[in-house]
């Protein structure tokens, strides 16, 4: 299998990205650092981007909050 390229959003502006090898399995982690200048909560999108011939990418993004 090919790598993954994983990328971390937030407000639209690419933050940190990661490649990834996943081989053969189904699901991977993928670990982020990030640190805000003040306290509240913060929205983030993961992306991966579509692999070659990848069929459905409705699962490469997801919301999540920080």
């Amino acid at each position: 299998m090919e790598d993954i390229l994983v990328q971390l959003f937030r407000q639209g502006q690419l933050v940190q990205s990661r490649r990834v090898n996943a081989g053969e399995a189904q699901e991977l982690p993928v670990e982020f650092e990030v640190t805000e200048p003040e306290v509240g909560q913060y929205e983030y999108e993961v992306r991966a981007l579509p692999l070659e011939n990848e069929v459905d990418t409705a699962n490469n993004s997801a919301i999540t909050y920080l």
